[in-house]
């Protein structure tokens, strides 16, 4: 896969940290308005999920790189 060298993965870690605590400000904002049931707080929250999903799984990919280099 492409993605999986373009990037440094303690870039991608930042990258995806700093998009999902943007979209968790934010989105809070709207929840604390209420207006949680309006297009674009359901489209914030869709975004931090993939967010959070990319973060996750950029932490994995550390974690198994290390790994491999460990048994070695």
């Amino acid at each position: 896969m492409v993605g999986k060298k373009f990037l440094n993965p303690f870039a991608k870690v930042v990258i995806c940290f700093l998009g999902a605590a943007f979209m968790a400000y934010y989105l809070y904002q709207n929840i604390q308005a209420g207006e949680f049931y309006v297009g674009m707080p359901l489209l914030r929250a869709c975004v931090l999920v993939a967010f959070l999903y990319l973060l996750f799984r950029s932490i994995r990919d550390i974690v198994d790189q290390w790994g491999e280099n460990g048994e070695n």
